[in-house]
């Protein structure tokens, strides 16, 4: 089971309704202090979304707790193999980012098929 483990999150804005996105990666937008779902694995993410904006009044500007250091969960978009470095799929899940334009948002501690949720130690966004 995946877990959380002395995170470090911020709290911004939801660009639009996120609740089917919980522990999804995210990006911030040009507004400021906004995030919206990561949709590519060269996106620059800050972080994992942990809450589930858009749960109660489904309109943007809902509270979005991001993860963007730590160990937490975030949901696999393929499957993934401890150790390997992860970033952004197109629907904001995590795939294995491995060329040289990927976005590496950290490294999978604990692996899973595509659907489940995995833990990831999140780092800085290097490319691979």
């Amino acid at each position: 089971m995946a877990t959380v483990n002395q995170v470090q999150s911020i709290t911004l804005l939801a660009n639009a309704d996120l609740k089917a996105n919980q522990f999804h990666f995210v990006k911030m937008t040009s507004t400021d202090k906004t995030i919206a779902l990561a949709a590519a694995v060269t996106d620059a993410v800050v972080g994992i979304l942990l809450n589930k904006p858009g749960e109660v009044t489904l309109l943007a500007g809902e509270v979005a707790e991001v993860a963007y250091a730590g160990i937490a969960k975030v949901q696999a978009g393929e499957t993934i193999a401890a150790g390997n470095p992860v970033g952004p799929a197109a629907d904001g899940r995590a795939q294995h980012a491995n060329t040289t334009n990927d976005v590496i948002a950290g490294t999978a501690i604990t692996g899973g098929l595509v659907g489940e949720i995995i833990e990831v130690l999140l780092g800085s966004n290097n490319v691979a």
